[in-house]
């Protein structure tokens, strides 16, 4: 799926239970037990016409040799879906047509089997982890006045209690303009939401001046405030959906691209990672990471890995000679935030992502993701594994898909 298709489906959409825990857990339900497939791959097959793509979820014991696919096998679903595992569970996040969500496990036997699901009045943006028992789902999208959070307990996807904003706390309303979710992370009783403003009509991103992080107070979703930041333009960008990541002591990284290749018309600021502290609403202003003048590229997509470090995938081109839409040109980097340091991966080779949710994960030293190559003339996706410490990359299978949508491990 190209990015430029998953631009035009934004124009049809983009669109809490009762004891809450205190603080944040890895997991939702006991360990699974070692299954003989323990590797989930998501691919998606492309219709002849439309954005209605066939996802399939399928089990795997290896992802480096051969090739793989999902003939035959795989739990289907048809629609617009994006898919992010939280604890031991799968969350598939369906828009357009099919604005249902549901929650997959994998059983002993290695299959996956639905947990529960639900079906929400308009596309769900995002979902993440709220505490030890809930997750908060956003809906908003730049052609509607209100912002819907769910709190919803996870595995069953049970809605527990729905808050409805407006978007008149976040910018001065205008009939040509909205916002557009780019990230979300709830730390205590703190909810941080990132936001850009576009045209509700052709994307176009005339306000690019400064950062911008509404702030609301957790569980009853009270608008508090909007904390803003001119050293860099908006946070996230269309599609990415991690403009705000969360470490395990609280802190929150906002990250700042503004490139044309993931939906902005221009870029007025310097791209830049800015830090809201653990307990702090507002951005600090000793921290700048600056990765581009380290890595000749600013961070588009991110992988959290812990001890402040993530994998990210860099947009190495000059913003001024970037194509809109086209979510590249990437080389991969494991970027530490502590010591705001970057180390360019060897082996993985430059591409254009998929415009959406980076398809990855980690496991213990290496985090598994795809690449999309042409390969005489035509285009294939590759899994490649990556030494996070040596910072090298090897080859795995190939899958034989449209697009991979999410890849992970149980």
């Amino acid at each position: 799926m190209t990015f430029s298709q998953t631009s035009k489906a934004a124009l049809t959409v983009l669109a809490m239970s009762a004891v809450l825990a205190s603080c944040k857990k890895d997991d939702d339900t006991p360990a699974t037990p070692a299954v003989e497939k323990p590797y989930i791959v998501t691919m998606a097959y492309a219709p002849a016409s439309g954005f209605d793509y066939s996802y399939f979820t399928v089990p795997f014991k290896d992802l480096m040799t051969g090739a793989i696919s999902a003939k035959g096998q795989g739990t289907e679903q048809v629609g617009y879906f994006d898919y992010k595992k939280i604890g031991n569970t799968i969350y598939a996040i369906g828009g357009l047509n099919d604005v249902k969500v549901t929650a997959l496990q994998q059983t002993e036997t290695s299959g996956l089997v639905e947990k529960g699901s639900n079906t929400f009045p308009a596309a769900i943006a995002d979902i993440v982890e709220a505490d030890g028992s809930n997750l908060l789902a956003v809906s908003m999208n730049n052609t509607t006045n209100m912002i819907s959070f769910y709190q919803m307990t996870k595995n069953t996807v049970t809605v527990g209690k729905k808050v409805d904003v407006p978007t008149s706390d976040l910018y001065t309303p205008d009939t040509t303009l909205g916002v557009n979710y780019s990230g979300m992370a709830v730390v205590g009783n703190k909810v941080f939401l990132s936001y850009y403003i576009s045209n509700k009509t052709t994307f176009a991103t005339p306000n690019t001046s400064q950062a911008e992080v509404a702030v609301y107070s957790y569980p009853d979703m009270q608008f508090q405030k909007v904390i803003r930041d001119s050293r860099v333009g908006p946070i996230g960008g269309f599609n990415v959906k991690n403009g705000l990541i969360e470490d395990e002591s609280g802190n929150v990284y906002a990250i700042s691209n503004s490139n044309p290749a993931n939906g902005f018309s221009q870029s007025t600021q310097p791209s830049g990672i800015l830090k809201i502290a653990n307990g702090a609403s507002t951005f600090d202003a000793g921290y700048f990471f600056d990765v581009n003048s380290k890595a000749g590229g600013n961070a588009v997509h991110v992988l959290y890995l812990g001890n402040g470090k993530a994998f990210a995938k860099l947009n190495v081109t000059n913003r001024a000679a970037q194509t809109r839409w086209s979510d590249g040109s990437l080389k991969a980097a494991v970027i530490d935030f502590n010591s705001q340091s970057v180390n360019i991966v060897n082996g993985l080779p430059e591409a254009s992502g998929d415009g959406r949710r980076m398809a990855a994960f980690a496991e213990g030293e290496n985090v598994y993701t795809v690449v999309k190559e042409t390969v005489n003339g035509v285009s294939e996706n590759y899994i490649y594994k990556v030494n996070t410490t040596t910072f090298t990359a090897t080859k795995g299978a190939k899958t034989e898909a449209s697009f991979v949508a999410g890849v992970f491990k149980f």
